[in-house]
This record gives structure tokens, C-alpha cells and sequence, in this order.
């Protein structure tokens, strides 16, 4: 072999090394651009769950307590309040003649409601928008489970606000704090009756009615995210492209979040167990019943 053969080889060669170096390269960026992607997905999975459990942990008699006291001590009811026990406290006043003065009289709740856990809350609300944003186009399944909760949380909370301002309520309280007229003497202790009436209301409402249902939200959410993050780097990017493939119904037709679970499950589907898909599917139709009733 001349020296002109070894030189062409050598330069053959090297352009195959040079290729496959560069095609390992290009490779490894790949693998490390999808490798930054998941863990980058991995975090918002975590950072959400956290944020449903903490959303949970919020809604306690304390938020309750922030509410009332934000309605009772403000200016807007001092003077109806005030008018109120003087009126209770005649001698001569009966009941119906009391219950036409509360209609007529008394003024619809309109005091606006800004409190510190408040204020904590909708900032995990905001958070949890900021990251179901990307899911809604990456993992579709799972955004329709955290949207689901997500909505079902902000909804708590606009109700709890309705309920405390609710005329029916109101008129319920006061009439029946005519009835206890002789357990309070002045007009603090009348507003402490009120105070603890309202917080009773909202507590009853959330533990036999929302409770139960956010109960079943976070063990599903729970299981859901423990799938995710139970599964490989590799795996993880495949159900992205399955679930962007998966046809689900819009999510402006859906009306109940049970509605947006099922169709959740479709894209699960790439996901679950069959143990999990049933574990899943019960801790829905627990919901539905719970909202049914």
C-alpha cells in the first residue's frame, strides 16, 4: 500500500470518527435536553401536590375565624348591629314584629373579605395556574386532575364568601339570637353570639359538605403524582407524546370536575396499573356521589 492509499484511509477514517463523535454528541444532547426536561416536570408535579396539601391544611377554623371577624368588626355593620340589640332587648317586642324589622331593616352583607391566610391561599390558587399552564399542553392528563382540584379549591372559598354574606343566613342568625336575647347583656357579648353562630355555619358546611370531597381529591391526587414519579426518565417523555395523542373532550364543555376526571383517565390509561386505574376510578365515582348528595 503507497503512501497516497494510507494517507486516504487515514482521512476516511478520521471522517467516520469524526462522524460518529459527532453524532454521539448530538445524542447525548438530546438525552440530556429530555433529562432536564423531566426533572424539570418532576418539580412541578411535586411543587403542585404540595400545593393541594397545603390548600387542604388551610381550610381550617382559623381561615374561618379571619372570615367572621372581618364581617363583624366592620364598619359597615357597627351601626346595624348596634340597632339590632337595642331593638332585641325591648320588653315588649315579639317575635314576628322582630322578624319584619330584620327584613325591612337589616342591610344586605357586602363587607369585602381580605385576610391573611386569604391572602395565602390565592397565592397557592395563582401557583397552581402558573403550573397547570404547562401541563395543559405537555401532560393533558394530569393538567385535567390538577384543573379539577384546582377549581374545586377556588370554589370552596367563593362559596365559604357567599355563605357568610348570605341573606337567608343572616336572618336565620338574628332571628334566632332572639331567642337567646337573655344570654348576653351588652352589646359585645351579642356580637361574640354572632361571631361563633357564623363560624359554626361555615364549619358544618365544610365538614359535612366539602371535606369529604377534598379529602378524596388529595388521595387522588396522591396517587396520581406517585405514578409519575415512580416512573423512568425515558417513560416520563414517552406518555407526554401518548397523552398529546389522546382525544379528550374540551374542557370549556365539561361541567362537573368528575366529568374532567374521566376524561382524565383516558390519557391515565398510559400510565396506571390496573390496580391504580380501579383504585383511580373508585375515589371518582366517591366524589360524584358526595356532590350528588
Amino acid at each position: 500500500m503507497d503512501w497516497t492509499s494510507i494517507t486516504s484511509l487515514a482521512t476516511a477514517l478520521g471522517t467516520i470518527i469524526a462522524g460518529i463523535t459527532l453524532i454521539s454528541m448530538y445524542n447525548l444532547y438530546r438525552i440530556s435536553k429530555r433529562d432536564a426536561y423531566i426533572l424539570n416536570v418532576r418539580q412541578i408535579i411535586t411543587r403542585t401536590r404540595r400545593s393541594c396539601h397545603k390548600l387542604d391544611q388551610l381550610l381550617t377554623y382559623e381561615i374561618s375565624n379571619e372570615f367572621v371577624s372581618i364581617i363583624i368588626r366592620s364598619y359597615d355593620l357597627e351601626l346595624p348591629l348596634r340597632d339590632v340589640f337595642n331593638k332585641i332587648k325591648q320588653d315588649d317586642l315579639k317575635k314576628e314584629d322582630f322578624e319584619q324589622y330584620i327584613k325591612e331593616y337589616f342591610p344586605p352583607i357586602t363587607v369585602p373579605i381580605h385576610t391573611p391566610i386569604l391572602e395565602v391561599y390565592e397565592n397557592l390558587l395563582e401557583d397552581l395556574e402558573q403550573d397547570v399552564s404547562f401541563l395543559q399542553t405537555e401532560y393533558p392528563g394530569l393538567f385535567r386532575i390538577i384543573k379539577s382540584i384546582q377549581v374545586y379549591f377556588s370554589a370552596v372559598i367563593n362559596n365559604n364568601k357567599e355563605l357568610i354574606r348570605d341573606t337567608e343566613l343572616w336572618a336565620e342568625l338574628l332571628l334566632g339570637s332572639f331567642e337567646d336575647k337573655n344570654n348576653y347583656d351588652n352589646l359585645d357579648r351579642y356580637k361574640n353570639y354572632i361571631f361563633h353562630s357564623l363560624v359554626i355555619a361555615l364549619m358544618s358546611k365544610q365538614e359535612e359538605n366539602d371535606q369529604p370531597i377534598i379529602d378524596d381529591l388529595i388521595k387522588l391526587i396522591d396517587l396520581t403524582t406517585d405514578a409519575y414519579l415512580a416512573t423512568g426518565t425515558k417513560r416520563m417523555y414517552e406518555l407526554s407524546s401518548l397523552e398529546k395523542e389522546t382525544k379528550l373532550q374540551d374542557i370549556l364543555i365539561t361541567k362537573e370536575i368528575t366529568d374532567d376526571l374521566r376524561e382524565a383517565e383516558k390519557a391515565l390509561n398510559y400510565l396506571f396499573t390496573n390496580q391504580q386505574l380501579l383504585n383511580y376510578r373508585e375515589y371518582v365515582v366517591k366524589i360524584e356521589q358526595r356532590i350528588k348528595t
